[in-house]
């Protein structure tokens, strides 16, 4: 019974040791986060500076996903063949990877826009012909 005890026991702690391993990194990243929110408290001149380049290069990699998510706004979706050659010349610059989902968002907006544009040219169309046609019975009437 106290080898199975002893058995049980280890495999509990080593379950929970596996646990833990994966809420390390989340752990790690909430004390950045304190970190960077309250820097102006932190007393040590070295720490506060790590702290401030941390928060700096932080910064940066958000002013990069905005950029890279405003080129990726303007997605071709073979409505015009020389927004191509354009995408091609501009990929010489390396940005991060962004979400697989984004471009997928962006591809629903951009179909949701061309559904609108549609309908509204659409509306006018049938208001063209409406009027034209009462335009025309209002003269024959006239006759």
């Amino acid at each position: 019974m106290e080898k199975l005890d002893k058995i049980r026991q280890d495999r509990e702690n080593r379950f929970w040791e596996e646990r833990m391993k994966k809420s390390h990194h989340d752990k790690k990243e909430m004390i950045k986060a304190n970190l960077m929110k309250h820097d102006s408290l932190i007393k040590n001149v070295e720490t506060r500076n790590r702290v401030l380049a941390m928060k700096d290069a932080k910064e940066e990699q958000k002013k990069l996903k905005r950029m890279q998510l405003r080129t990726k706004k303007n997605l071709n979706l073979g409505l015009n063949e020389n927004l191509d050659d354009e995408e091609k010349e501009d990929n010489d610059v390396s940005l991060p990877k962004l979400n697989p989902n984004t471009h997928i968002m962006l591809k629903r907006k951009h179909q949701m826009q061309l559904k609108r544009q549609r309908q509204k040219e659409r509306q006018k169309l049938e208001r063209k012909v409406r009027f034209n046609s009462n335009k025309n019975k209002n003269e024959m009437e006239v006759e």
